[in-house]
């Protein structure tokens, strides 16, 4: 962007952000950034009632052909009437906000036009309001994370692609971003408000979007008793995944598991395995991990080690840490082929160091990116910074994949805050106690 378009931005962002009313009203907001065109004057805005019924009104029309978001706003709509009561009384915010978009609107073409506003005031409402005062849906991934899975997942026209933790969408929308809505997106997320917010904004980008609020491990997509495949499967799974529900796995229909049952404890590699499960047989998954996964010992190592030998893995992106705010963990890129393009190897790409350091987080560059996009595609070695290993490598080293184990004075994982420290230790305690309770079955069927 321009200097006029920061500019128009900044103004318009600060105006707003600072009112307490934009919390209390993120909702209607939503609504009126998916409502107004632009071609209404300022005399609409000062006749008009921005009341329960207006926006009753206006949720209707935006929702006509979403059945699942017109119930969902709908019930947070009457929940904020019986809770903060009409909206009638906030009457010159609402209508202020109006004006300010309209104006935003009208030199829209500063922007790439309409629809444009329309995705930045609804991504700004989205992650810097509702995420600034409530902590219930995911972490915001970000910018450059986002840009990287776009370059590795390269999608082609009338693709589908699905995410199982989606986030608010943010993944999808950005892997899309280049396809012109000539491409099927399917989003699944245990949390409300995040299947909430990706309906939203796949309505604001004008994508199709279909997204479920159910739990992909207990409740896998399927049609017609089979589950559905796509060509590309993306999620981020960095923050770390605890207990899932690993009882599914006794008499899991569509054999997701094949290769193995993780702890109990640790659910990366349950989702792992559900993306595999998911991906068509020229697909492609793609996710972001805590490299702790990598080097784990037990059912996860096992796990590993069937997923390598099965040419599966094709590719690991060590990545630096600090790149999320508030959590000081590096993090790894998982690249798995169900084709089998790792048969030969697994190449390693240590673009850990590789950043332009931040006060609050650090960011990958456009270089860098470009960087490992390049090392990628041509499955490239250089000195220090990728390299390949055959799967004799691989079994020499016990199919460990961390980054101190292969790159010769690169960092260590240890750039971990406190609390990952004690996340760790709780999941060591867990997997403890789940190894003396199989060893106490064991020995009652021994004495048996």
């Amino acid at each position: 962007m321009n200097r006029q378009e920061d500019d128009e931005l900044d103004n318009f962002f600060e105006l707003w952000a600072a009112n307490q009313s934009v919390k209390k009203y993120a909702d209607q907001l939503i609504l009126l950034a998916l409502s107004i065109s632009g071609a209404e004057s300022p005399s609409w805005v000062d006749n008009q009632e921005f009341d329960d019924d207006c926006f009753f009104g206006f949720a209707r029309m935006v929702c006509a052909e979403n059945d699942y978001l017109a119930d969902v706003i709908t019930k947070r709509l009457i929940l904020h009437r019986v809770s903060r009561g009409n909206a009638a009384p906030d009457q010159p915010f609402l209508r202020g906000f109006a004006k300010s978009y309209i104006e935003l609107l009208e030199n829209a073409e500063l922007f790439g036009g309409a629809d444009k506003v329309r995705c930045i005031v609804v991504d700004w409402i989205i992650y810097d309001i509702i995420n600034l005062y409530f902590r219930d849906c995911s972490r915001p991934c970000p910018d450059e994370i986002l840009e990287l899975f776009r370059k590795l997942a390269n999608p082609t026209p009338s693709c589908s692609i699905y995410d199982p933790r989606c986030n608010s969408a943010q993944t999808l929308l950005r892997v899309a971003s280049d396809l012109d809505g000539r491409v099927e997106l399917v989003g699944q997320s245990t949390n409300e408000l995040d299947a909430y917010y990706a309906s939203v904004r796949g309505l604001a980008y004008g994508i199709p979007l279909e997204v479920f609020h159910s739990d992909p491990i207990l409740e896998p997509l399927a049609r017609h008793d089979q589950l559905r495949k796509f060509d590309l499967v993306v999620s981020d799974l960095s923050c770390g995944i605890d207990a899932w529900p690993s009882d599914v796995c006794d008499q899991d229909p569509y054999r997701r598991f094949i290769y193995g049952i993780p702890s109990k404890s640790r659910g990366e590699y349950a989702y792992l395995l559900h993306m595999i499960a998911s991906t068509l047989p020229e697909g492609r998954t793609i996710a972001a991990v805590n490299p702790s996964i990598l080097s784990r010992l037990g059912r996860d190592a096992d796990i590993r080690k069937e997923l390598i030998n099965s040419g599966f893995v094709e590719s690991v992106i060590f990545l630096p840490p600090k790149l999320f705010r508030g959590d000081a963990r590096p993090l790894a890129i998982m690249v798995i082929s169900v084709s089998g393009r790792g048969d030969d190897g697994v190449l390693l790409i240590n673009a850990s160091s590789d950043f332009e350091a931040g006060k609050s987080a650090n960011r990958l560059t456009a270089e860098s990116i470009s960087r490992i996009e390049a090392a990628f595609n041509g499955r490239l070695v250089v000195e220090g910074y990728s390299k390949f290993l055959s799967r004799a490598d691989l079994d020499s080293c016990d199919f460990v994949l961390s980054l101190a184990k292969h790159f010769s004075g690169a960092a260590s994982e240890s750039h971990v805050d406190p609390d990952s420290i004690f996340h760790v230790r709780d999941g060591i305690q867990s997997e403890l106690a789940e190894i003396g309770l199989e060893i106490d079955l064991l020995l009652k069927s021994i004495l048996r």
